[in-house]
């Protein structure tokens, strides 16, 4: 993961759409030998039928409103990443592969006022197809920054997904002071288990408006025919 803000060129005004569907199976796909990540670094959208794979930082999700629907989504280290975007992530395959330790999503809000938030609703997590990965193996996140903001929502866990949820930043670095790291009606074996303390068990589940803005449906990235 690096540690400055690079990203491909681009900005929110482009409103650029990358998308395909199951007709094609399109795959983008990245290894950790060069550990390029997809940038989402402005407002667009992977639409039905696209895969993202990787090993460590398969998807930059830097900034901007950003919406992923339908995608399978596939790493081990921190696969999903980023510091100021506000994505939501509807229906995704979130396969993880064999590592004896793993992290989905490493979030690098920095502050209060940031926007970042990443939130998935109605997804489902579980083995890499030809994967062999241990109960327990894999935290739903870490936080990269002290202010990280990612939920997790009506997801379907397999036991992949250790029982605490989610893991601190690093040995002395925990990152864990500011966090919302937030739960709210999943199921499956991951979902079971007494949480980490710094966890959130939700009352209620996050909206799309509070992560897409109130007129999100409006906006040249969302398309409902992709819900």
């Amino acid at each position: 993961m690096a540690s400055d803000q690079s990203t491909s060129s681009g900005d929110a005004s482009d409103q650029s759409t990358l998308s395909g569907d199951a007709s094609d199976q399109s795959t983008l796909s990245g290894d950790a030998s060069d550990q390029s990540p997809l940038s989402g670094a402005f407002q667009f959208k992977l639409s039905c039928g696209v895969a993202l794979t990787g090993f460590q930082d398969t998807l930059l999700a830097q900034q901007g409103y950003q919406l992923y629907s339908k995608c399978l989504i596939q790493g081990a280290t921190d696969f999903i990443f980023g510091q100021t975007a506000s994505a939501w992530f509807e229906k995704i395959d979130l396969r993880v592969v064999a590592a004896s330790v793993g992290y989905i999503t490493a979030n690098g809000r920095d502050s209060d006022s940031n926007m970042s938030y990443y939130v998935f609703n109605n997804c489902n997590i579980a083995a890499a197809a030809g994967n062999t990965v241990a109960d327990g193996a894999y935290y739903l996140g870490r936080p990269w920054r002290q202010y990280a903001r990612v939920v997790f929502q009506k997801t379907n866990m397999t036991s992949v997904i250790n029982s605490k949820g989610w893991s601190i930043w690093n040995t002395g670095e925990e990152n864990t002071a500011h966090v919302l790291f937030g739960e709210y009606g999943n199921t499956g074996a991951g979902s079971q288990g007494q949480r980490a303390s710094f966890a959130t068990k939700l009352s209620s589940a996050v909206s799309i408006s509070t992560v897409l803005s109130g007129n999100y449906a409006s906006k040249g990235f969302y398309d409902a025919s992709y819900m």
